[in-house]
């Protein structure tokens, strides 16, 4: 599995990283922004795990531009807000699955169930 990590953080990159490690063949790494959709074109990720953060750019407007690009991309967002209103606008970004950053083991274990879901079959 070819995981993107969009994380304007680079702490909890670097958490995010290593809790990621056990299930993804491939990690890929931005803090977001232009560098988050260039970096999504060029590896082609299976999963993209993007912070809905507010600084320096947005995650919704990177995440509604990679979807826009490749309406099939599959994008998780995490967020310390877990408010409805942001759960919202990650929906309407694109978003197929909404963790709370008070959670990541939730995305670890998502993660694991896509990743059996395709029976591990993700392309190299």
């Amino acid at each position: 599995m070819k995981i993107l990590l969009v994380e304007n953080n680079s702490g909890m990159r670097r958490l995010l990283k290593s809790m990621l490690e056990e299930i993804a063949e491939e990690i890929y790494e931005s803090p977001g922004g232009p560098e988050a959709i260039e970096l999504y074109q060029a590896v082609r990720p299976d999963w993209v795990v993007m912070d809905v953060y507010r600084k320096p750019a947005n995650g919704l407007a990177a995440a509604a531009a990679i979807k826009n690009s490749d309406p099939d991309a599959k994008i998780v967002f995490i967020s310390n807000y877990t408010d409805p209103r942001t759960r919202q606008w990650a929906q309407n970004a694109g978003g197929a699955a909404f963790i709370g950053k008070d959670d990541l083991l939730s995305l670890v274990e998502f993660l694991k169930k896509e990743k059996e879901t395709c029976g591990g079959n993700y392309d190299e």
